[in-house]
């Protein structure tokens, strides 16, 4: 995460597989945003991705081998991921996508 005037810039970072969202990298944004709350005087959050993609979703290969190795584990993973979405929506600033590129 950068501040860069008064916003929060997060940036997702897996562009080898278009900013798929997986275990990691959902926590590191949870973390992200946590951080953006104890920070004073920012007026916005923006969420970009590196590459060519913003994020094309969740990273297929994770949940596949979710399935496999830890099925028990789905349920709480998948709250996880709610839990991310519920703070971007409930965040007091505004939360702004950024396209890396434009077609």
């Amino acid at each position: 995460m950068d501040i860069r005037e008064e916003s929060a810039w997060i940036t997702l970072n897996r562009p080898e597989v278009g900013n798929a969202l997986h275990a990691q990298m959902i926590r590191e944004m949870i973390e992200c945003l946590n951080q953006v709350e104890s920070e004073s005087g920012l007026k916005s959050i923006v969420i970009t991705g590196r590459g060519k993609f913003f994020c094309t979703g969740a990273d297929l290969g994770w949940l596949k081998n979710l399935v496999k190795t830890a099925p028990n584990r789905i349920d709480q993973e998948a709250e996880i991921l709610s839990n991310m979405y519920y703070k971007i929506k409930t965040m007091p600033l505004p939360s702004l996508p950024e396209s890396t590129e434009l077609l």
